[in-house]
């Protein structure tokens, strides 16, 4: 029977329940079909008899594959026809005329054609780069010579034909990056003063090397120019760390995004509100100027035994420091140390 399709590979998506996979394409023998498994990281070549066996050998319209695992979800099992590329039947002469030996050779040279054709057919079936057919007849489809392209790679020049490229072993060159230097964009390099710049300084290349190019910046260099433009870069502090000076009045807020730790003097009457609380600890300390002077805080916050501590235990012109707990970001927990300096 003559060989009416060109498919000689398909392929089937697992779903780790299916193990049996038709081969929509004659083969006269098993040995002529690999099998392979892609998991999306690794493709394996499955083993005839140990993997998956066949059945339908030499039938025209092909066979099945039965896998002896069925290929999981996100898998993909390629199957193809790969035959040796020889001819081992031998006709004598005056021999019997078996018309089926006859064929197989036939279907086998078809079969050979077929396989070679993957790599260069015109579709987009072809497994091989290839130029496109209207490529211009002047293209040039040879390599360079094998002491041309040793140690380098391969290039197209400006006709578009095979050349090759000099890497340098530095590796330095114009690199695309931002159009202006700012605080927090890519590093780039500068072709003119062979530096690579960022938005908080330079990083010289000219005094390390790791090779004969006196242009190239070690990683160490690099890191060690990171370091110090770190050193003279202000980082702003984190509420954490930082103080905040308030002023007195009928009701003072105590913004927590300005700082975990607050002073201020008081006179008169006031009440210390905090906003924007998250859990974490907090400080305050207050100065009297005034033996008038009276603190108060919001309903939030709670004391030992129920009582808050009072400016009248601190003397004219000296301190209290209250501390405060805030486990989960809404209530306060007090405590204080009073006559202070």
């Amino acid at each position: 029977m003559a060989i009416n399709t060109t498919i000689s590979r398909v392929q089937y998506s697992g779903n780790s329940l299916t193990v049996s996979f038709p081969v929509t394409f004659k083969f006269i023998q098993n040995s002529d079909i690999v099998a392979e498994l892609d998991d999306g990281t690794t493709v394996t070549t499955w083993v005839l008899d140990t993997d998956y066996t066949l059945s339908g050998a030499g039938v025209d319209t092909g066979g099945t594959l039965t896998a002896t695992t069925a290929p999981a979800t996100g898998e993909t099992l390629t199957i193809y026809r790969q035959v040796t590329l020889t001819q081992e039947s031998d006709l004598v002469t005056t021999g019997a005329f078996n018309s089926q030996t006859v064929e197989d050779m036939v279907d086998k040279c078809v079969q050979m054609i077929q396989q070679l054709n993957d790599g260069i057919a015109s579709s987009s079936s072809g497994l091989y780069l290839k130029y496109p057919n209207s490529e211009p007849t002047t293209t040039s489809n040879e390599l360079p010579s094998n002491s041309t392209r040793a140690s380098k790679v391969l290039g197209f020049d400006s006709g578009g034909n095979p050349s090759v490229v000099t890497l340098s072993g530095s590796g330095t060159g114009d690199v695309s990056g931002p159009g202006t230097s700012t605080a927090n964009n890519i590093p780039q390099w500068d072709s003119v003063s062979n530096t690579l710049k960022d938005g908080k300084g330079l990083l010289t290349s000219s005094d390390t090397t790791i090779d004969s190019d006196a242009n190239l910046a070690t990683v160490g260099h690099i890191i060690n120019k990171l370091t110090e433009l770190a050193a003279v870069t202000s980082l702003p502090a984190l509420p954490e760390a930082k103080t905040v000076n308030l002023f007195e009045s009928g009701t003072i807020t105590w913004n927590r995004n300005n700082g975990h730790n607050a002073t201020v003097s008081l006179a008169g009457t006031s009440t210390v509100s905090l906003s924007n609380l998250v859990p974490g600890s907090y400080n305050l300390y207050v100065k009297k100027v005034s033996t008038a002077a009276i603190l108060n805080f919001g309903t939030n916050v709670y004391w030992v035994d129920g009582v808050k501590p009072s400016l009248s235990d601190v003397s004219l012109n000296k301190s209290a420091v209250f501390s405060f707990m805030c486990p989960l970001g809404v209530s306060l927990f007090g405590a204080a140390i009073t006559n202070i300096g």
